[in-house]
């Protein structure tokens, strides 16, 4: 009966070790798995046609998920008119495609407007280089159709404009003569009496006619 408790013992121990190292070994691959952090970039931009703005004003932007695409810490943006900032780091460990919404909005009772304030699509795409790194490319879309077939690419920046617009101003051709049109002046006290005395003159010389 030892006997036979002998080698079953070491095999059992013998198998234990096998699945412990093979475990261990798992965990340092997973460990060692190459993690590309990856930031989103978003842009406000005024628009040429907007008068300058208070410097208190405030665009919100969010960002949503499609799918189980890794999310950053912050998931909220808060940018003042022509600024640039990012959603980020990202953490990418494995080729693929993620994509996300980007939602834009105003703050209540704003002076200022979007010029589209359509959502955007970001799709990021991570593919493994021969070296084992892995490479991101970033890119926005007005809708996941675009984003799927890569068409309609878009730039992830919105335009801004102020809520009362610049008055508008008749364009001159260049070299064109400039024409300042005047009202006539109304009749001064001087030129009153001027006439007046015409008047009694003429009215003089006819009595004497007569």
């Amino acid at each position: 009966m030892k006997k036979r408790f002998g080698p079953l013992f070491v095999s059992v121990f013998a198998m234990i070790c096998a699945l412990f190292a093979g475990w261990n070994l798992s965990l340092q691959v997973e460990a060692d798995e190459p993690v590309v952090e990856i930031e989103i970039p978003v842009s406000t931009v005024l628009s040429s046609t907007s008068q300058p703005l208070d410097a208190s004003e405030r665009i919100v932007f969010m960002i949503d998920p499609i799918g189980d695409s890794p999310l950053p810490e912050e998931t909220t943006l808060t940018l003042r008119p022509s600024q640039q900032s990012t959603f980020g780091p990202i953490d990418i460990s494995q080729p693929g495609t993620y994509r996300y919404i980007i939602h834009p909005s105003l703050l209540e009772n704003s002076s200022v407007s979007f010029v589209d304030d359509s959502d955007l699509i970001v799709q990021v795409e991570a593919y493994r280089k021969a070296d084992g790194t892995l490479e991101t490319q970033i890119e926005g879309y007005p809708d996941e159709a675009s984003a799927r077939s890569h068409t309609g690419k878009k730039d992830l920046v919105w335009m801004i404009e102020s809520g009362m617009p610049k008055t508008e101003q008749t364009e001159r051709t260049p070299g064109e003569p400039i024409i300042i049109e005047k009202s006539p002046a109304p009749f001064s006290a001087i030129s009153l009496i001027v006439l007046a005395c015409i008047a009694l003159i003429v009215m003089q010389m006819m009595r004497k006619n007569k």
